[in-house]
């Protein structure tokens, strides 16, 4: 279920004050009481260093989201006037039974995911009628799978959730058009077969499947990236 409205983010539709402020107060000082004592694992080092030679990314714990896209937007919540990574023309083939593909670039020097190396993801719808996603402050519901050491396909990325519900809003695919994006290269001490998934309004979709490394904490739900809030703009709390 959506939460309640607030007046937040810009772009976010206005709401009365009075009551609701005080509402919105006292969120904040249980959002800053439990964030203060989340555990150094769950604040985990947000900023390591890239991997000598390679570049890639090693962390021991689960990256929050960071597929933002723009375009048109239905709904008041979350941020309707993105511009950022619009969509783009799609010129490929239609691939039968899919109108929503999940493309996954292998890794190269010109694709870099901050000081990282990186890989090029592109969500590409091949029909000719619009796709809805759900989004959430701009982010689309994608992250990186891995198969476990029993066999189970298994999120090693998370989606985080905000409890104010003018954050949540679809965006649209036109047709032939796709979103592009950079993703970092993971490394670490486990092979695995990885994959990447998207939630959209009509199922999930999921790209072909990829070798790479992880590590094994990247499993672990209760270790992840983390955030903290800093002030009564910020809804979230992981």
């Amino acid at each position: 279920m959506v939460p309640p409205p607030c007046n937040f983010l810009g772009g976010h539709a206005s709401i009365q004050y009075g009551a609701i402020v005080l509402k919105v107060v006292s969120r904040f000082i249980v959002v800053s009481f439990l964030t203060v004592g989340l555990s150094s694992t769950a604040l985990a080092d947000v900023a390591p260093k890239p991997t000598p030679k390679t570049g890639k990314l090693d962390v021991h714990f689960q990256l929050r989201s960071y597929f933002s896209a723009g375009g048109v937007s239905a709904g008041i919540g979350g941020n309707a006037e993105n511009k950022v990574n619009t969509p783009t023309p799609y010129k490929g083939k239609a691939k039968p039974g899919s109108r929503v593909r999940l493309l996954v670039s292998p890794p190269d020097a010109t694709s870099r995911w901050g000081a990282f190396a990186g890989r090029t993801i592109q969500v590409v719808n091949t029909g000719r009628r619009a796709v809805i996603f759900d989004a959430q402050d701009s982010l689309l519901d994608i992250v990186h799978e891995a198969k476990n050491s029993a066999g189970v396909w298994t999120k090693i990325e998370y989606m985080p959730q905000s409890w104010c519900g003018n954050s949540y809003h679809t965006l649209s695919l036109p047709g032939k058009s796709k979103w592009s994006f950079t993703a970092p290269v993971y490394t670490g001490d486990t092979p695995v077969k990885m994959r990447v998934r998207i939630v959209t309004q009509s199922g999930v979709v999921r790209s072909e499947v990829f070798d790479g490394n992880i590590n094994a904490d990247q499993f672990d739900v209760a270790k992840k990236q983390g955030h903290q809030a800093t002030n009564l703009m910020d809804p979230y709390i992981d």
